[in-house]
């Protein structure tokens, strides 16, 4: 390190100070303090000539103690390199001595391979960042079809109305019959390529179908030989001995509609030993009178009464509403089919299902949104014959261009007649903006008998499946 000598030392050495070399025409003295190997170069200025005082030179002395002066670079003749570029100021701090910047010429080009390096940089970071947006734009669509086309043909797969005597035959509902006076005005519940905006979007199809709830066929005790009984007591016991239990499974397995009141259920259905069957509804579960019903009843209105039964009614007007297609039949010995119904439509760009059939004179009823951006459904009806129909190149002409539900004996075409339905679903994405695709290019594509749409900024999939009703051709 650099040694310091004490002003006045006992003994001591004075330091060595060489003689002052003075610059001419400049108040400037330049000396060197020594250390072993090694020269330390300071300047000295004042307003006069001559070396600096004593105290002076202790006080520069004592700023060469500063680390900074330890290891000096090297590479460099000149003084002030080897004090690292700096020279002591006599207040403290420090002064460059020698200050070289950029020159206007380095400066500009340095920014300009700035420039070029973040221009390129953004314009690759743009780049990946379209061709995310537009892979991500370009899936959408497959993904919504493919979810889209699971949850329909599920229910497809599985369609039966419990009927096996009769072929299923409302495992698809086509109609249903209203009673006005003596006679029974059909009402269609399924439609190929809408016209009216207010069932669905127009061009495209509308389904219903039957789905099962259980797998039993409940018993009715006391049925009195026509539909409409207001009071029917059914044989039931899954859940006994505990009679809360076996009301809670019963109400499961008949549709309760939780939180009406009174108690109720969906619409439906009843089916007899010679495969007739109709639409029935309970209207009260009426649990009070259902306490122990894991007991057999005694008295008034219990006659006949052996085993575990629940007593319900429902409201003969209900099912006198909604009849099947070809009128009321005077059923024998039937029997609660666990099943309900439910309808699948396209609406305002939405796949939409309603628990229950499509009513024409409340086309939005129940109907609840499944999946966005669905803009197409098409049905197709492969038929036992092996014949598909309203497809491209053939349209059923029976009216509505849909199969009959009235006389299967008669009509090849009747709907107990289609054992499975070829589905149709195309989904969209979202609007592509101008960054991607500047004009119209895309289209909506032609699906069955339905036409493609106009050229849109969308992408667009269309995915077909074939799904058979396995519980027709299996006989269950």
């Amino acid at each position: 390190m650099w040694r310091r000598f004490p002003s006045n030392p006992s003994g001591a050495a004075e330091p060595h100070v060489p003689p002052a070399v003075v610059v001419p025409g400049r108040a400037e003295t330049r000396f060197l303090l020594k250390r072993e190997g090694h020269s330390l170069p300071l300047r000295w200025r004042s307003q006069t000539e001559g070396p600096p005082p004593l105290d002076a030179l202790f006080a520069f002395g004592s700023m060469a103690l500063h680390p900074s002066f330890d290891e000096m670079p090297s590479g460099r003749n000149d003084e002030t390199s080897r004090m690292g570029g700096h020279s002591p100021s006599f207040n403290g701090g420090w002064r460059r001595e020698s200050e070289r910047g950029f020159t206007l010429i380095e400066a500009t080009i340095s920014m300009t391979l700035l420039v070029v390096v973040l221009v390129l940089s953004l314009t690759f970071l743009f780049s990946m960042r379209a061709f995310a947006q537009r892979q991500e734009l370009f899936a959408s669509p497959r993904q919504t079809a493919r979810r889209a086309m699971d949850y329909v043909s599920y229910y497809v797969r599985g369609a039966t109305d419990m009927n096996v005597r009769a072929g299923n035959p409302n495992a698809l509902s086509m109609y249903y019959s209203v009673k006005s006076g003596s006679n029974f005005i059909p009402q269609q519940t399924t439609f190929n390529n809408v016209t009216n905006a207010a069932y669905a979007d127009v061009g495209t199809d509308l389904i219903n179908m039957a789905k099962p709830t259980g797998t039993l066929l409940i018993p009715i005790i006391d049925w009195p030989g026509f539909q409409h009984a207001a009071n029917v007591r059914f044989s039931f016991d899954l859940g006994c001995p505990d009679s809360d239990l076996n009301m809670e499974l019963f109400k499961e397995m008949t549709g309760y509609i939780p939180g009406s009141n009174p108690s109720a259920s969906g619409l439906l259905t009843l089916v007899d030993d010679t495969g007739q069957w109709a639409y029935y509804q309970i209207t009260n579960y009426l649990e009070s009178g259902n306490i122990d019903n894991c007991e057999p009843h005694t008295g008034s209105g219990w006659e006949g009464s052996t085993g575990p039964e629940i007593h319900v009614t429902n409201n003969p007007g209900q099912s006198d509403g909604i009849n099947p297609p070809a009128g009321q039949p005077n059923l024998v010995n039937p029997k609660l089919a666990s099943i309900s119904y439910i309808s699948f439509r396209v609406k305002n760009g939405q796949l939409q299902q309603r628990q229950g059939l499509f009513d024409l004179n409340n086309p939005d009823a129940g109907y609840v949104p499944l999946l966005d951006d669905v803009e197409d459904l098409q049905i197709a009806y492969v038929y036992n014959d092996g014949t598909i129909w309203n497809t491209a190149t053939q349209v059923l002409t029976t009216p509505n261009a849909i199969p009959p539900q009235d006389n299967p004996a008669v009509d090849v075409r009747d709907a107990v007649n289609v054992s499975g339905l070829r589905v149709t679903v195309t989904a969209r994405s979202d609007e592509l903006p101008a960054t991607l695709l500047k004009q119209a290019r895309y289209n909506r594509p032609a699906a069955e008998d339905r036409a493609a749409g106009a050229a849109d900024r969308r992408f667009h999939y269309r995915l077909t499946t074939t799904v058979m009703l396995r519980n027709r051709i299996l006989g269950s």
